[in-house]
């Protein structure tokens, strides 16, 4: 078995076995037993971003204590704890579990402190790598308007207040004829009538932005999304028209 699959089944069996178990020490101290093994079971074996796999972790240990709650904490038969021992495990194991859901709070307040360090690390990466290539890359929400994120080229070709606009109205800023053949090819996009590999690719491939010859490149990206990458290749045409001269 994978390690998934064998924490499925220790999330399965564990909880069954120490229902019965907790059966035998009686109605007040099986209940809190099995509310300790709800608190350490899915927070010692599974990873905060497996919400599917520490939900199951939780809810298996509900279905027992349910099951042992309609046939009066009986399934293993009367209990073999005197009152007195029950008292006892009772104060025992709410003071346990107590503990341990304090330390289970700490434990995921710091993982989420963890994970969103590390995710502001690699964003700051990946935005320190797209300021310093000499393509603008950009993504457009289903409405067509730039979303937050954009690279430094895409904010010197088009403006720095770019985030929420509809990327039409940048464009037509600097090229209203590539502006107008973006809108069309946009309304076929939308309507669907044609493949949207075969609508992006019928998108404007040029715009000019202040004497500058820029080359566009769409991608879907899903949700009705699209990437957009912004080339600067004025330098190349004049080279490729010095050669053929």
């Amino acid at each position: 078995f994978g390690f998934l699959t064998t924490r499925a089944l220790v999330f399965t069996l564990f909880p069954t076995v120490v229902a019965f178990y907790s059966g035998a020490f009686g109605q007040a101290s099986g209940i809190h037993l099995l509310l300790f093994v709800t608190l350490v079971l899915p927070v010692l074996l599974t990873l905060p971003e497996e919400q599917r796999l520490w939900m199951y972790g939780l809810a298996t240990p509900m279905v027992a204590d349910l099951v042992l709650e309609l046939t009066d904490f009986s399934v293993a038969g009367p209990s073999l704890a005197p009152p007195a021992v029950q008292r006892a495990l009772h104060v025992a194991l709410m003071a346990t579990t107590f503990a341990f859901l304090l330390v289970a709070m700490l434990y995921f307040a710091r993982s989420a402190r963890r994970a969103e360090r590390a995710l502001s690390a690699r964003n700051g990466e990946m935005r320190w790598l797209l300021d310093h290539v000499d393509q603008g890359f950009l993504v457009l929400d289903g409405e067509r308007r730039v979303r937050p994120g954009f690279s430094a080229p895409v904010e010197a070709w088009l403006g720095p207040a770019c985030a929420g606009r509809l990327f039409v109205d940048l464009v037509m800023q600097k090229d209203a004829q590539a502006a107008a053949s973006l809108a069309a090819g946009f309304a076929q996009l939308d309507d669907g009538i044609l493949p949207a590999a075969v609508a992006l690719d019928q998108l404007p491939k040029r715009m000019r932005v202040d004497g500058a010859e820029v080359a566009l490149g769409f991608r879907g990206v899903g949700a009705g999304q699209v990437v957009v990458v912004m080339t600067d290749i004025t330098a190349t045409l004049a080279r490729e028209r010095a050669e053929a001269e």
